[in-house]
Formats: C-alpha cells, sequence, structure tokens
C-alpha cells in the first residue's frame, strides 16, 4: 500500500510517493532481509522467555532484549538465572517479591502505606522532577555475589549491560555492589621502594616525603631517577585520571609538600592537570605549554595506539590552568592550531630534559623559602643558619 504527498517542483505540483505502507507483520517480515528475521525472531523468543520465567511486563522485556541484543542466547539464559539467583537471596535478606519485582519503598517515598519500609541497604532518592529511583545497596562485590554455576566475572563492570539488565528485572533502578577501592601507586626514588596505596596513607618519620612528582604514563615512573638534593621524593603513577581522581583522597598530605605533574602534552593531559589542581593539589607543571609543544613538534601524531585517529572535542572550562596551559589547550583541542598533530607523548621528551625542568622549579621554591640547593649534596642549606 503506498501513500502520495504533493510537492511543488520547478513551479509544477508533483505526486510523490511519502510512504510505503506494509499491512501486517507477517508481510514486513516476508520482505525483510535474511539477518533481520532471524534477529527478529531471536527477540520474540527471549520475549517469551521473559513472560515465561519472569512474569515481567512488555515494556521491561523490551528493555531487556534491547541491552541484550549483542548478547549470545547462552548468556540471555545465564541472565534469566541469574535474576532466578538473585530474587531468592533478596527473598532470604527479607525483601517481599511480588511476580519476579522487587517491591520495596519507604515511608518517605511511598504514596500509600501497603509499601513497607526500607531496609537499611535501600536508598530511596527523589530528583528534582520528583521521581523516585530505587538504589539497593548489598554485601558483596559483583564476583562474590552468589550465583552457582557462573564465571565470577559474568557480571562485568559498573555500566556492564548484564548488570542494568539484571537491574530492570528486579524493578529496580541500581543494584550497587560492593566495588573495588581505587589503587594508587608511588614509589620512593631513592630506594626504589614501591607502595600500592588503597586507602588514606600518611608517611611516618622513617619514609618521610619532601617532594612529589606525578607522571602520566608507565615508563617514565619507572624510570624517573632519584633528586637527593631536594629531600626525599616520590614518584606517583598517574595512570591517566586515576591521579586526577585519586591522589587528594589517598594522599591527605600532598597539600604540605610540593607537587610537580608531568603529562602527555594532549587535551587529555591538561584536563587532568586542571582536575588535579580541582582537586585540592598545588601542582606545577612542567613541559605541557607552547614552548614545549614547539620544542618537541617533530613527535607530534594524530593517531592513537591503535593508529586511529585521535578523537578531539571543543575546549572545556578549565579554571585551574595558567594562561600558557590554556594557550597550548586550545591549540590541541578541535579546531585549535595543533588539532591536525594533537599528542606528544611524555615519553618523547628525553628524561634528562623533564629533570632539568623539575630541578627549576624546585630550587625557584627553594628560594622562595630561605634555602639554597646543594647541588653536590644529598640536601639543601638553609641560608640563615648554615644548617645541612
Amino acid at each position: 500500500m503506498r501513500s502520495e504527498v504533493t510537492k511543488r517542483i520547478g513551479g509544477r505540483s508533483v505526486s510523490l510517493t511519502g510512504a510505503i505502507i506494509i499491512p501486517d507483520q507477517e508481510a514486513a517480515l516476508r520482505v525483510a532481509d535474511v539477518a533481520i528475521r532471524k534477529q527478529y525472531a531471536q527477540g520474540m523468543t527471549r520475549i517469551r522467555q521473559l513472560h515465561d520465567q519472569l512474569a515481567v511486563s512488555d515494556q521491561t522485556a523490551r528493555r531487556v532484549i534491547h541491552l541484550m541484543r549483542t548478547e549470545s542466547d547462552i548468556d540471555f539464559l545465564l541472565l534469566i538465572q541469574a535474576t532466578q539467583c538473585v530474587s531468592n537471596v533478596l527473598k532470604e535478606m527479607g525483601y517481599r517479591l511480588d511476580s519476579g519485582f522487587l517491591d520495596i519503598g519507604c515511608e518517605d517515598c511511598a504514596s500509600t502505606t501497603t509499601v513497607p519500609r526500607c531496609a537499611p541497604h535501600v536508598q530511596c532518592v527523589t530528583d528534582e522532577q520528583g521521581k523516585t529511583s530505587r538504589v539497593i545497596h548489598l554485601p558483596w562485590s559483583a564476583r562474590e555475589l552468589p550465583l552457582a554455576g557462573f564465571s565470577a566475572k559474568w557480571l562485568g563492570s559498573q555500566s556492564s549491560v548484564r548488570r542494568r539488565a539484571l537491574t530492570a528485572l528486579l524493578g529496580l533502578d541500581g543494584i550497587q555492589f560492593v566495588e573495588r577501592p581505587g589503587e594508587l601507586r608511588l614509589r620512593y626514588l631513592a630506594n626504589e621502594y614501591e607502595l600500592l596505596i588503597s586507602k588514606p596513607w600518611t608517611p611516618d618519620t622513617d619514609h618521610q616525603v619532601d617532594m612529589v612528582i606525578i607522571v602520566e604514563n608507565k615508563d617514565t615512573y619507572q624510570h624517573m631517577p632519584n633528586m637527593p638534593q631536594f629531600g626525599r621524593g616520590v614518584v606517583v603513577f598517574g595512570q591517566g585520571r586515576v591521579a586526577q581522581k585519586l591522589v587528594s583522597q589517598l594522599l591527605p598530605w600532598i597539600t604540605q609538600v610540593p607537587v610537580v605533574y608531568w603529562g602527555d602534552m594532549d587535551a587529555d593531559g591538561l584536563e587532568i592537570l586542571d582536575g588535579l589542581r580541582g582537586s585540592g593539589v598545588c601542582a606545577y607543571s612542567v613541559l605541557m605549554d607552547e614552548n614545549a609543544y614547539a620544542e618537541y613538534a617533530d613527535f607530534a601524531t594524530a593517531l592513537d595506539a591503535a593508529s586511529r585517529p585521535i578523537v578531539l572535542h571543543a575546549p572545556k572550562q578549565t579554571p585551574s590552568l595558567t594562561p600558557d596551559e590554556r594557550d597550548l589547550y586550545v591549540a590541541l583541542s578541535e579546531g585549535g592550531s595543533h588539532s591536525e598533530a594533537p599528542r606528544i607523548e611524555q615519553e618523547r621528551i628525553p628524561l634528562d630534559v623533564a629533570c632539568r625542568a623539575i630541578a627549576a622549579i624546585m630550587r625557584n621554591m627553594q628560594k622562595e623559602n630561605g634555602m639554597r640547593p646543594d647541588e653536590d649534596a644529598d640536601c639543601c642549606v638553609d641560608d640563615q643558619t648554615g644548617d645541612r
């Protein structure tokens, strides 16, 4: 069946085909290609499985079918088993379940008195539009969830489609597992002593820190040499945006010592620097301005590690960057003067060049504090007392 529309073309009214209307589903499947028919058949089978085994609504079923569209039939059956298993676990924890859905609420968010009071590990949050979200907090990590016969890794990460599908089938807006704590690696420059930190840590008297160098990449972290003339130093492996998120949290004393940040010359590296300062860490940068880019422009690239074009975006607000850093950031962003080659990785710059730049910053800070560096000693000399 064909519908027509009339348009004026060249001053004349012309009848054109507006749409081809297929009268029924069976006819639509006959004209569809093999891949679409196969996808449709799989989706209908999965909807029946959800109706038969979990008694979910059509709306929920279609949402889950869409989420799991790239997952195998085996993984879809595992999702159903996981939903049944978690439902049973929640019943044992004292929740009431109705037709496969969690029936939870609290006196603050319930519109009727028939909804039971929230358990301590259920959070009901109401947004500005008055919509209430229900998030349940479970006492395990995703890998510890008691799913018999499953790989411990099956549920995947926080944003995985399997977690999101499981959440939908349970009638929740979110499931919060006990997640792994963030980790930060740091190394004492003097003796290669390395720490892996996952909770706030303060060095004791025997392991005091006089300066911190944060670098973005692992090679630089491993090869950063000692600078004994500036006291006991540590180098922190930033791992991209990990430093931005965790340094101020896991190293609460870092605001009391000099901090130098050295990262890639690209938009991401400068955004990390801005975020690090925004978290409260007063970090000096080295080799992250227009002069440094000009010096090492031969090493600039437009490709990532997989030889794909680096994806650019428009400059964001970066209130913590200096004017020189901001100039480079804008130049390396979408439409900037360096957008054809928007990255110089820090490993491309000789380590001794970076060390000289770091040393210059430290000497300036010592002069401001009344200390002068003794280049031949393992410490600094106080200008007033002469003490080492």
